[in-house]
C-alpha cells in the first residue's frame, strides 16, 4: 500500500534538504549565492533596450571589425522585428534561424523575441532529412538561412510548414576593410534578402511575456531524432546573471569582452 502523500511530501523536504546541505557544504565562498539585476524586467528584450539606452555606445558584437554597438543592436533587431510583422508574424509563431556564428543570428534571435515569436535555431550542419525533421517538428513557418545553405532548404521546403524563407551571408555585415581575412567568400549583397529586412520599419515595442515560450533549442539527437527543449526568457537571463556571477563579476558592470568560438546554434553558444 503506497504511503499517504503528507508522508510522500515530508520524505521530499528530507531528501531536499539533504541536497541543500550538500550545494552549501561545497560552494565556493568567492561566489554569492543570489543574483543582483540591475533592472526589474525578467527578460532578454527588455534588458538589450535597457543597455541600448544606458550604454549605447558600448560594443555588443564584434565581428571581423565591424563593431555593432548596444544602441546599433535593438536598431537593427527591432527592423528584424518589423519584417516578421510585414510577413504576417505574430506572437508564438516559430521563426527558425539557420546560420553559422554571425551577428545576424543574433539580431534575428532578438527580433523574434520583441514581436512574442518563438526563435528556433537549426544546426548548420543538418543534412536534408534532419532539416526538414526539424521544421516539421517545430512548425516552422518563416526562416532565415545562408546562401549556402538555401539550396538545401529548397530541396525540402514543400514538405514543411515554411511559407517564407530569406537568405543572407556570412559576409553580410562585414566591415569594409575586415580585421582578419575571412576564411568565406565575399557574395554579393545583391544576392541576399538582407538589405530588404534591415530597410523594414522598426517594430513598436510590445510587452512580452518572460514566462512564455521564447525558444526551442534542439538536443544533439544521440539517442534518436533532436528533441526541442523549451526555454523562455526569464530563464536565459537567470542563466546569463549566474553565469555572471560564477565568473566573479556583477551583472551591469563593465562589460567584460567574450570570444565566443561555440556554435550560437547550441544552447550553451547561445
Amino acid at each position: 500500500m503506497p504511503p499517504p502523500p503528507s508522508s510522500d511530501h515530508a520524505v521530499l523536504e528530507a531528501a531536499l534538504a539533504d541536497l541543500r546541505a550538500i550545494q552549501d557544504a561545497a560552494w565556493p565562498p568567492q561566489v554569492p549565492k543570489a543574483v543582483d539585476y540591475p533592472i526589474e524586467d525578467r527578460t532578454v528584450v527588455g534588458y538589450l533596450r535597457h543597455w541600448a539606452t544606458r550604454r549605447p555606445d558600448t560594443v555588443a558584437i564584434d565581428f571581423y571589425g565591424r563593431r555593432i554597438t548596444y544602441a546599433e543592436f535593438d536598431d537593427l533587431s527591432d527592423r528584424f522585428a518589423g519584417w516578421l510583422l510585414e510577413q504576417g508574424a505574430t506572437a508564438g509563431d516559430r521563426v527558425g534561424v539557420h546560420l553559422a556564428n554571425c551577428p545576424q543570428f543574433h539580431i534575428a534571435m532578438l527580433g523574434i523575441l520583441k514581436i512574442g515569436g518563438v526563435h528556433v535555431p537549426i544546426n548548420p550542419l543538418f543534412r536534408e532529412h534532419e532539416l526538414s525533421y526539424e521544421l516539421n517538428d517545430a512548425g516552422v513557418e518563416i526562416l532565415l538561412t545562408q546562401n549556402t545553405f538555401a539550396p538545401m532548404v529548397e530541396s525540402v521546403r514543400r514538405d514543411t510548414p515554411l511559407r517564407h524563407v530569406a537568405v543572407t551571408s556570412l559576409s553580410d555585415l562585414l566591415p569594409p576593410v575586415p580585421s582578419v581575412p575571412p576564411p568565406f567568400p565575399v557574395a554579393d549583397p545583391a544576392t541576399t534578402d538582407w538589405a530588404e529586412i534591415m530597410a523594414s520599419p522598426r517594430a513598436e515595442p510590445v510587452a512580452t511575456d518572460p514566462d512564455a515560450l521564447a525558444v526551442l533549442n534542439y538536443t544533439g539527437g544521440t539517442t534518436g531524432m533532436p528533441k526541442g527543449c523549451e526555454h523562455t526568457q526569464w530563464h536565459m537571463v537567470y542563466t546569463a546573471a549566474t553565469a555572471t556571477v560564477a565568473g566573479g563579476r556583477r551583472v551591469g558592470e563593465t562589460p567584460p569582452v567574450v570570444l565566443g568560438f561555440l556554435p550560437i546554434f547550441w544552447i550553451a553558444g547561445e
